[in-house]
């Protein structure tokens, strides 16, 4: 009875005594919109980004390729207390605001990343008028289609933000981490409260796989797992890039006429020598068969002349016996 007792003790100071639970509830409202800034800020960001990475010339490519990196590699504690300190102290914003950002462009470095790199991948196995195409429709047509094929990174990425997170309480963000830490300290039973903390966490995070679960199956209607993904690459790299031929109609402008022919001499060399002949036999038991079909079809034209004729030899006989008649009459 003495533990029921104790965990009961611990849920009421921890989660109830105090107004905690209202404090609970703010926080996890702040974690979430935490989230949503920093994924807002990292599609945005680093779908930018990767354009300039992906399609346009050295100097604003390699300038793109700077500033990824230096958003991926930077540590977002650091980007954290530039934001808060330095860049944005004077506009007097919301702290959850800046917090939002620090994490969403070091989201974004590593999104430009995994789309450019995707990207630069496929136009191995793309021709000079292909690129173009997709270059004028990147944000309609190639960005949707390298996301769907990195779905698996991108997934993790999610993730990652998700984790980051935790450290906003270092500019004073009153997120749940930083919540439940001072009830913890306050009640001096720190383990139940990072225990829900934890707990939290693990229910965001499968959300988190559950939500690209669920995208995943939209766009392919496959049920597989995301490992499975990453295995067959070359498979979805070729598979898209069929895809995007056919909506930009480059199938149909330049036919593969050369490969086929050439499919069909190889598989008309690999076939074996009987059924090469049985195939010689058909064709030449098909050709008697016609010949035989003509010849029967001149007989029977000829006898259709033939009894036509003696049709009308019997007409034209007809107006001569009419006139024997009349004459025979006559005499009578």
């Amino acid at each position: 009875m003495s533990f029921i007792r104790n965990i009961f003790d611990a849920i009421n100071n921890n989660l109830i005594s105090g107004g905690a639970y209202y404090l609970i509830a703010k926080s996890v409202i702040v974690t979430i919109i935490l989230v949503v800034i920093a994924w807002v800020v990292t599609v945005v960001i680093g779908s930018v980004l990767s354009y300039f990475m992906s399609y346009h010339k050295r100097g604003i490519s390699g300038l793109a390729h700077a500033i990824s990196f230096i958003f991926r590699s930077t540590p977002v504690v650091l980007l954290l207390l530039l934001f808060y300190y330095v860049v944005f102290k004077r506009l007097h914003l919301s702290i959850t605001l800046i917090s939002g950002i620090a994490i969403g462009l070091y989201g974004a470095g590593h999104f430009a990343q995994i789309i450019a790199r995707q990207v630069r991948e496929a136009k191995k196995h793309q021709d000079a008028v292909v690129i173009r195409r997709l270059k004028q429709v990147y944000f309609t047509v190639t960005l949707p289609q390298t996301v769907e094929d990195t779905l698996f990174m991108v997934k993790r990425l999610a993730i990652l933000l998700l984790q980051w997170t935790t450290i906003v309480s270092y500019i004073s963000v009153n997120d749940l981490t930083e919540v439940m830490t001072r009830i913890g300290q306050r009640t001096m039973y720190p383990f139940f409260s990072i225990f829900v903390c934890i707990i939290f966490y693990l229910v965001m995070t499968i959300m988190i796989e559950g939500i690209f679960y669920a995208i995943k199956k939209k766009i392919t209607g496959e049920e597989d797992s995301y490992e499975d993904e990453e295995m067959e690459g070359p498979k979805r790299i070729r598979s898209s890039k069929k895809e995007q031929d056919d909506f930009l109609g480059i199938s149909d402008e330049i036919p593969d006429v050369e490969e086929e022919d050439e499919n069909e001499y190889e598989y008309d060399s690999l076939l074996p020598e009987e059924e090469e002949s049985s195939f010689q036999k058909e064709d030449t038991s098909e050709e008697l068969e016609n010949e035989d079909y003509l010849v029967f079809t001149k007989d029977l034209a000829k006898q259709v002349e033939e009894e036509f004729e003696d049709e009308l030899i019997h007409k034209e006989n007809l107006p001569n016996l009419e006139d024997e008649l009349e004459e025979f009459n006559k005499e009578e």
